[in-house]
């Protein structure tokens, strides 16, 4: 188990090293987590590249859902190594995106969203906390057990029952989506 922990912190501590040294025009957003950083850089429904159409977690909360889908949340950060490898490696794999496509909205969630969120009637505000701080939707998604990345299953009324969390490659992920009925 320590190995894991320490491999999770040495590929986090690379990744946040590589951007330090990286010339200003070097560092570009390939992940569709790192292309939302904010609501206001982030359209309401976007074409990630990766077969995906990711949702703004406010473009979520206002979507009418004429179609009757769960939502599925990932829940990250900018400085997550484990998020990025999983854009990388899990939501780029054509399987999981016919899983998810077929039975969710797909919405990216940025934990550390400065910008007010209002969802499910609430209202969502950043907190000075952790790292970067916190917006307090990603506290009561995530239970207050803050782990990057995090995955919430809400169903059709936009209400959560299910949390998953950590890196996950294609085929366990694949096995986690079909455990939600």
């Amino acid at each position: 188990m320590k190995i894991v922990v320490y491999m999770a912190c040495l590929l986090c501590f690379l990744s946040c090293k590589e951007k330090q040294n990286a010339a200003p025009d070097e560092v570009q957003t390939s992940t569709a987590a790192n292309q939302a950083t904010t609501e206001e850089q982030q359209p309401a429904a976007e074409a990630s590249g990766d077969g995906l159409n990711w949702l703004a977690i406010q473009a979520a909360a206002d979507h009418k859902n004429e179609e009757g889908k769960m939502f599925f949340v990932d829940v990250y950060t900018d400085w997550c190594g484990w998020c990025k490898v999983m854009d990388k490696k899990t939501f780029s794999d054509p399987a999981v995106q016919k899983a998810l496509n077929e039975r969710f909205h797909v919405v990216k969630f940025n934990a550390e969203q400065k910008e007010a969120i209002s969802f499910n009637n609430k209202k969502y505000e950043w907190q000075n906390a952790g790292r970067n701080g916190i917006n307090t939707l990603a506290v009561e998604f995530l239970g207050g057990e803050m782990g990057f990345p995090s995955y919430v299953f809400l169903d059709k009324n936009k209400k959560p029952f299910k949390v998953a969390k950590g890196f996950m490659p294609a085929d366990q992920f694949l096995a986690e989506l079909s455990s939600i009925k």
